[in-house]
């Protein structure tokens, strides 16, 4: 499965981490009050996505990359293993194979 913007022949140039959602990866989580998700991978990144589902089944669901973080090292072919939201402030907790914890608060 390839998720793409609009069908096409060709991959959308603008959305290329479209690839990290479907590449071997450790885990996907949602926010539990924005409409936040993280995708982490053993590429020692993590993809922050806004993502919407409308009612509207006519209505194509909006998924937006906002950014690509990176504060671990792959290590042992592990890069991130985990990821977890704050419930009440927009932290990002990541767990990686390089036995660190890091925390995104920007």
């Amino acid at each position: 499965m390839f998720v793409q913007r609009k069908l096409r022949n060709e991959p959308s140039p603008h959305f290329n981490n479209a690839l990290h959602l479907i590449a071997p990866h450790f885990g996907t989580l949602s926010h539990c009050s924005y409409p936040l998700f993280a995708s982490c991978a053993d590429d020692a990144a993590v993809h922050v996505f806004h993502g919407m589902v409308y009612s509207d089944l006519l209505t194509n669901p909006l998924l937006v990359p906002l950014k690509v973080l990176r504060g671990h090292t792959v290590t042992d072919h592990s890069g991130v293993l985990d990821v977890a939201f704050h419930p009440t402030q927009p932290w990002l907790f990541t767990a990686g194979g390089d036995a660190t914890v890091c925390l995104f608060c920007n």
